[in-house]
């Protein structure tokens, strides 16, 4: 069974500048908690073990977010989802800023975590159905504003020499702003489309074209995110340079 979510009565324009700003917001997340990493494990004297829950949870958050907003579809409008995606971000950033204990700093990274990845789902489909021929331009630009988003999230935590929590506080003002502006966005009413189903043959190949893009994204994502998030604290232990060298 397929789903679909009615189109936004929302002008296109306005529906772009908030998706543009909270990718914007999306890409200075992303690679936050590397840079953030050497700080945290001084703060609550963390071993390597330790800092790498962190990042897992980070990344168990996002998975349940894609679960979660795929979940939703029907029931919940794409506005509803991302002002929900949207707080939980703006909380994730606060707990984890001024998180007094080891343990309220891992449930602010699943906060993050999940609404990452419920906020980039949302986004991406409700943005794909919205406008037509120019979806795919779309998507396009999106993913270009997470790249600006991430190339400027580490040399935000250089400028603030190698404090991370500057950088998180602006993360959830941005936050913060992109929530009246959703909301301002006139809500609209899920609708469930009939179920599709295409010739078994083609049915089995696609099987087998999704179990390989499966496989090919847990590499993808694997040293990616590996590579990311640890490379501030190898950089630092290994050629002695400052965190905000590194990041």
């Amino acid at each position: 069974m397929s789903l679909q979510v009615a189109l936004p009565s929302a002008p296109p324009k306005r529906l772009a500048a908030i998706a543009l700003g909270a990718f914007l917001l999306l890409g200075l997340l992303y690679p936050i908690l590397g840079p953030a990493l050497p700080q945290l494990s001084e703060q609550f004297g963390l071993r390597a073990t330790g800092a790498s829950l962190l990042l897992s949870l980070n990344s168990a958050g996002a998975v349940l977010g894609v679960i979660t907003a795929g979940l939703l579809t029907a029931r919940l409008p794409s506005r509803n989802r991302s002002l929900i995606a949207v707080a939980l971000l703006a909380l994730g950033c606060l707990g984890l800023t001024f998180a007094p204990t080891f343990g309220l700093a891992l449930l602010a990274a699943l906060l993050l975590g999940f609404g990452f990845g419920m906020l980039d789902l949302t986004l991406n489909v409700w943005l794909s159905t919205s406008y037509g021929e120019r979806s795919a331009a779309m998507l396009n630009l999106l993913s270009a504003t997470f790249g600006v988003g991430a190339v400027l999230a580490p040399l935000a935590v250089g400028f603030a020499d190698g404090n991370f929590r500057l950088p998180l506080l602006g993360c959830a003002a941005l936050a913060a702003l992109l929530l009246p502006l959703l909301l301002a966005i006139p809500g609209t009413t899920p609708e469930v489309a009939p179920p599709t189903q295409g010739p078994q043959s083609d049915v089995g190949r696609s099987r087998y074209i999704l179990g390989g893009f499966i496989l090919l994204f847990l590499a993808y994502v694997a040293v990616e995110s590996g590579v990311a998030s640890w490379e501030v604290t190898h950089l630092r232990d290994t050629l002695g340079v400052t965190t905000a060298t590194a990041a």
